[in-house]
């Protein structure tokens, strides 16, 4: 009988899983959208987690029309401005072994990836946990580049600018479409190297744009972007840039070779000036207003006097007159009737360094925050009255446990003898006009935000009466969603318990104690009958760090903690109602409405 070998098993079984379509050793390839932090990992050598924690997360722009200019960037704008939040598309590569061990981890999202038949020769190696190598593609070394750093009123977009010349050859984009702005095609991110190894990823819109020949450095709160909202650049995750010194720049482009640039460029502080905001903000109101400002990293024996004032941002800016516009006291200035909008006041110093500048907006009207009980945050969105909610029993509850408020950052909680008592909400987001303010008897109540910080997005209108609006807000329609309502034996929570399911709601962050989550971004929630009649519901007592809603109508539901009813006055009357639309309030998100037809039996 005749013996075969080892080897001829061997090549006769991979001749087997081939004829049976098994892949054995493949590599796939796909693209997937990245967050910023999902880019940067390979090429920084830290973490996504990492990078998130330092600051590199994604930015909002008061423009809505910038996020055309960079087709490679995961962007979403709305009327109020945009977000750049990633890439976009990024190609990679993953092991027949990554593969499948990702496709079978049933906590990994591998729907993220579209994958195809076509073999890249520039991509991002996929890890088994994961995470995203730095990216594999040809590199060219731009060896004419040069490198300038300025500072002050030279630096139009930040605290600091690159300045780079002799760089036409990196190929970003293509021609101009649209007069002046080019639309940044090849342009998928770039790093900057400090002499100390560290790495930083920088992001379109806020440090890069649609040429290779400026990036901008934010450190501090002192630059104000000129658009027309007062907005601050971001500028946690690069503000330790401030005394290092950049030794290269990478371009990376889409298809074509990453371009480096080698340099030594001191970042070194500079003087900075920024405007001391009144209280409630700056804002117009037909007077004369007061500007302050305060100075910082001033060298020894250096003064600063007032050179120009400006209204409006760019070169479309108007100059305006000293004595006819406004007069300056020292380092103050007075704008005689002050216009709403965005101002630029430069200051020249004594000496033969740099202009410096201070960007504030005056507002049109006054944003602040303030507590507010449950019957003042739901009046509007119900349609009823404060005092009308509270005879109805929409008041403060309490519980047995001392730490269930913590499970909520936004409600108005703390212990009181022993038992946690939430009140309402915490640091609400309101918008006064200038006529209610200036008419406010109260303002002792209200945190106003200063004229360098963002206007809101969110917020409740306040009116003349003193009476908090329905908020503002972005909404949309969680499709897919599942309501189903449990009774009695099958209620955990009270006479009903609500559960929503099919629908992702971003409550806040994943478990914080081991099986609780807190809801860092759950506001409030509301729901609406057959009837017409609209409910507010509470923390704790209604809403949980979940989709799950508990109603008990009587005192026949036992609390488990206290053995005492939970809080029922003001729901008894949903008996036999039916349930046809719940809408979630989220902090900085839209709100999520979830139409239903959910039957409360008696």
């Amino acid at each position: 009988m005749k013996r075969f070998s080892r080897s001829f098993f061997v090549a006769l079984f991979v001749f087997v899983l081939a004829l049976g379509g098994v892949s054995y050793g493949a590599e796939h390839y796909a693209t997937t959208d990245m967050t910023w932090a999902e880019f940067y990992a390979g090429e920084t050598g830290q973490t996504s987690t990492t990078l998130e924690e330092l600051g590199l997360d994604a930015i909002s722009t008061p423009t809505t029309k910038a996020i055309t200019y960079f087709p490679l960037v995961i962007s979403s704008s709305n009327d109020k401005g945009s977000t750049l939040s990633g890439v976009k598309a990024v190609q990679v590569r993953m092991s027949d072994e990554v593969y499948e061990a990702l496709k079978g981890n049933a906590r990994y999202d591998f729907s993220r990836y579209t994958f195809t038949d076509e073999t890249f020769s520039e991509y991002k190696v996929v890890s088994k946990d994961g995470s995203f190598g730095k990216m594999v593609t040809e590199t060219t070394v731009a060896e004419d580049a040069e490198v300038k750093l300025l500072s002050g009123a030279d630096a139009r977009w930040g605290s600091y600018m690159l300045e780079l010349s002799n760089a036409a050859a990196i190929d970003i984009g293509t021609q101009p479409e649209d007069g002046h702005h080019g639309i940044a095609r090849n342009f998928l991110g770039a790093t900057i190297e400090t002499s100390d190894g560290m790495i930083y990823g920088l992001r379109h819109d806020s440090n890069i744009w649609r040429s290779s020949s400026d990036i901008a450095i934010t450190v501090n709160d002192a630059y104000v972007e000129s658009h027309g909202t007062g907005l601050v650049r971001d500028y946690d995750y690069t503000a330790s840039l401030v005394g290092k010194t950049i030794t290269k720049i990478t371009y990376m482009l889409k298809d074509l070779p990453d371009v480096e640039i080698n340099c030594n460029v001191a970042v070194e502080p500079v003087a900075t000036v920024r405007a001391k905001n009144p209280e409630g903000g700056m804002s117009a109101t037909g007077g004369d207003l007061k500007v302050d400002f305060e100075f910082e990293n001033v060298p020894d024996g250096v003064s600063y006097v007032v050179d120009k004032v400006q209204l409006g941002g760019g070169k479309g800016a108007d100059t305006l007159e000293e004595d006819t516009d406004y007069t300056v006291s020292g380092t103050s200035i007075t704008l005689k009737e002050a216009a709403a909008g965005f101002y630029r006041v430069t200051f020249e110093p004594s000496d033969d360094s740099v202009n410096i500048l201070a960007g504030f907006y005056v507002k049109d009207a006054h944003y602040a925050t303030t507590d507010m009980s449950y019957a003042e945050f739901y009046a509007a969105e119900t349609g009823e009255s404060a005092e009308a909610l509270l005879s109805e029993g929409l008041d403060a509850i309490s519980s047995a446990t001392t730490y269930g408020h913590g499970y909520f950052p936004l409600a108005d909680g703390k212990v009181v003898d022993g038992r946690g008592v939430i009140s309402g909400l915490k640091a609400v987001q309101v918008y006064i006009s200038n006529d209610v303010y200036e008419n406010l008897t109260d303002k002792s109540r209200f945190t106003f935000i200063n004229a360098s910080d963002v206007a809101f997005k969110e917020y409740k209108v306040l009116s003349a009466d003193g009476i908090f609006g329905k908020m503002v807000t972005a909404t949309k329609e969680a499709e897919g969603a599942e309501v189903k309502v449990d009774s009695g034996a099958s209620s955990a929570w009270g006479t009903y318990t609500v559960s929503i399911s099919g629908a992702e709601i971003d409550f806040g962050t994943l478990p914080s104690d081991g099986h609780h989550g807190t809801a860092r971004n759950l506001l409030g929630a509301t729901l609406e009958t057959d009837d017409g009649k609209i409910y507010g519901l509470r923390h704790d007592s209604n809403l949980w760090s979940e989709p799950k809603i508990a109603l008990s109508i009587n005192d026949k539901y036992i609390e488990s903690h206290t053995r005492e009813p939970r809080d029922y006055e003001y729901t008894e009357d949903l008996a036999g109602k039916s349930i046809k639309k719940i809408t979630y309030m989220l902090k900085d998100l839209p709100d999520v409405v979830i139409n239903c037809d959910a039957k409360l039996m008696n």
